[in-house]
């Protein structure tokens, strides 16, 4: 990605990820705005772990959220 698109690569990433999530096209916005969250982060500290803790956040946010909305 980074040959091709040079800086912009992790755009282009975006943008083919949630297209590829088209069976699903009300999430391609918001599939969108979660890779840029993922992605640029990545980019700039060069580290695929900014993007593994940023996603792996997410799921124990939803998690917890769930939770105390069953439990309640």
């Amino acid at each position: 990605m980074k040959r091709a698109f040079e800086r912009w690569g992790w755009v282009a990433n975006s943008v083919l990820f949630a297209f590829y999530h088209l069976h699903l096209p009300w999430a391609i916005p918001a599939n969108l705005l979660d890779i840029f969250a993922l992605s640029y982060p990545s980019r700039r500290y060069r580290s695929a772990w900014i993007g593994i803790i940023v996603h792996s956040s997410q799921g124990v946010f939803v998690l917890a959220l769930l939770l105390y909305l069953v439990l309640k």
